[in-house]
Order: C-alpha cells, then sequence, then structure tokens
C-alpha cells in the first residue's frame, strides 16, 4: 500500500507539472525551459538540462536553466561525453553523487565539471516502452545521493518531460519547438558544418564532427561558434 500511495504521489506531481508547465507564460518561456528551470527549484539541483535523443545520434539539448547547466551542456556536447551522453547511449539511469570520485568516467568533462563546482550529478533515461526519447540532468553543487522524497520529486519530472517529448513539434501553443531548431546548442548549423567538413575531408559525419568538437575544445571556443564560421566560410577545418 505504501508503494501504490508513492505511485499516486508521484503521478498526482506529475499532472500538476505538466498543468503548470502549459499554462499562460508572461516570461514567453517556452514548456521545456520551464519544466528545467522548475526542477531545479523542487529538487537540490544547482541546474537541470533536457536533452533529446535517438538511438546512434548525439543527444541535443532541448532546454537548459541558465548558468551551470547551460555550460555543462555546452561542454557535454562538444567533448561528447557526460552524463547525459552515457545515460542515451546505455538506456540506465546514471547515479554519480560523488562526482570527484570518478574522474576518469568522463577524462575531458568531469574536471571541468568540478571547476564549475557540480560536485553530483544524476541522469534519467526518458522512455516510452521500449523507444527512448532522451535524457533529463541533474546537477548538485553538493556531494551526496538524492533522498527518497527527492527522488520522487525528480520522478515525477521525468514523467512530464517524457510527456512534454512525446508532443509533436511545431503545436500551435508553441511549447515544444523542433529539435533541429532549437536556438541553444544551434544543432541546425552544426549539422550542415559537420556535412560540409565530411565533405572536404571525404571523410564520414561521425570523424568530421569529432573534427568540430575537437577545434572548438582546442581553440575553448563553444561548438556553435566553429559550425558558424564552417558555413559561413570564414574557417575550414582539416
Amino acid at each position: 500500500m505504501a508503494e501504490q500511495g508513492n505511485l499516486m504521489s508521484i503521478e498526482q506531481h506529475t499532472a500538476r507539472i505538466l498543468r503548470d508547465i502549459h499554462a499562460p507564460s508572461p516570461e514567453g518561456d517556452s514548456s521545456a525551459q520551464r519544466l528545467v528551470n522548475a526542477c531545479a527549484i523542487e529538487t537540490p539541483a544547482t541546474g537541470t538540462s533536457l536533452t533529446w535523443s535517438s538511438p546512434g545520434a548525439v543527444p541535443l539539448t532541448v532546454a537548459a536553466t541558465a548558468g551551470v547547466a547551460a555550460a555543462m551542456e555546452q561542454l557535454s556536447f562538444t567533448l561528447g561525453e557526460g552524463p547525459q551522453v552515457s545515460c542515451a547511449a546505455t538506456d540506465r539511469i546514471i547515479f554519480r553523487p560523488y562526482l570527484a570520485d570518478g574522474a576518469g568516467e568522463w577524462a575531458g568533462l568531469t574536471p571541468e565539471a568540478l571547476r564549475l563546482g557540480v560536485r553530483a550529478v544524476f541522469a534519467f533515461p526518458l522512455r516510452l516502452g521500449a523507444i527512448s526519447l532522451g535524457v533529463l540532468t541533474i546537477y548538485q553543487d553538493a556531494a551526496g545521493a538524492l533522498t527518497e522524497p527527492q527522488l520522487g520529486v525528480a520522478l515525477a519530472y521525468v514523467a512530464a518531460a517524457t510527456a512534454l517529448l512525446l508532443q509533436a513539434p511545431g503545436n500551435d501553443d508553441g511549447s515544444l519547438p523542433p529539435v533541429l531548431e532549437d536556438p541553444f546548442a544551434l544543432q541546425a548549423e552544426v549539422h550542415q558544418a559537420t556535412g560540409m567538413i565530411a565533405a572536404q575531408q571525404g571523410i564520414d559525419l561521425g570523424s568530421a564532427l569529432s573534427l568540430l568538437r575537437a577545434h572548438a575544445y582546442t581553440h575553448s571556443e563553444p561548438v556553435s561558434k566553429i559550425a558558424r564560421d564552417v558555413v559561413t566560410l570564414t574557417l575550414r577545418i582539416s
């Protein structure tokens, strides 16, 4: 009976989250942005992000809270590693309550995450049956596991995020913009630049994306800026 009560509590919480994020927003934020903002408030999070993924594809950011989460999403996209990447690849929950103890897992990202003040990360796969839709990631500035009530709140947001990603893009209410037009990571330009590099160098798309990321990391620039330079023909990566 206790488990059933807890399940009902999560269901009711999920319904409340969905009502709140679809209510008219004076700030004009998308439903996805409102979801991660609310999740960061209701959980012990320094920041929260929502990414879309599909088998074999690089996870793409739909929304992230300002500050740490936005910076972590840029780092993860640049380096091709991180909790959301591992979560999408394995389709398993990634719990790292003591990030400093696993410095070798994400060799490039973990030192930068610690520098940003991240001490714990929790990434949840968003699924519908056998279909993987994306990942909800919670970043904490304090080491330690989630308590049972905190985990219940996080699972309610996982359910709400799953429902949100199931919505068809381009709804009349504008709640969830098409992923490839997401302004946060400028994925359309990244993919266009990847295709241009592949054609110029005669390599496959995966190798081209690795070159793009490596150039961005080496020059301490966002992938989106390097991609824009490639697309506008102001930069040629070899």
